[in-house]
C-alpha cells in the first residue's frame, strides 16, 4: 500500500502506474475514484484527476474536494474489503469566504 499526503501538485509516482497521465500529471480516476483496471487501486489528493459523474467537469485540486474525495475512498476501500459496491464521489462545493 503507497499513501502520498502532500504537496501541492501531482506526485510523480503517478508516471509509474502505466495509465495515461492528464494536465498536470493527474491520474485519471473512475467515478468511485478507482484506478481503471486496478480495482485494489484509489487515488486521491493532487494527484487524482477526478470527473464529475453529474457534470462531466473535472473537480480542481483544493482541500475541501481532496477532503471529500478521501472520505470517499475510505468508505469505498471498507465496501471493498467487505465485497460490497463502490459509491462514486458526490461532490459538495463549498463556499470559502477569505478577509
Amino acid at each position: 500500500t503507497v499513501v502520498w499526503g502532500a504537496g501541492l501538485q501531482a506526485s510523480p509516482v503517478g508516471e509509474a502506474l502505466g495509465v495515461d497521465l492528464q494536465r498536470g500529471g493527474r491520474v485519471p480516476t473512475e467515478p468511485d475514484l478507482r484506478l481503471a483496471g486496478r480495482p485494489e487501486v484509489f487515488v486521491v489528493g493532487d494527484i487524482a484527476w477526478i470527473t464529475d459523474a453529474k457534470t462531466g467537469d473535472v473537480l480542481p485540486q483544493l482541500g475541501s474536494v481532496a477532503l471529500q474525495a478521501g472520505h470517499q475512498a475510505a468508505e469505498n476501500i471498507a465496501r471493498h474489503e467487505h465485497q460490497d459496491d463502490s459509491a462514486e464521489i458526490l461532490h459538495r462545493a463549498r463556499i470559502l469566504a477569505a478577509a
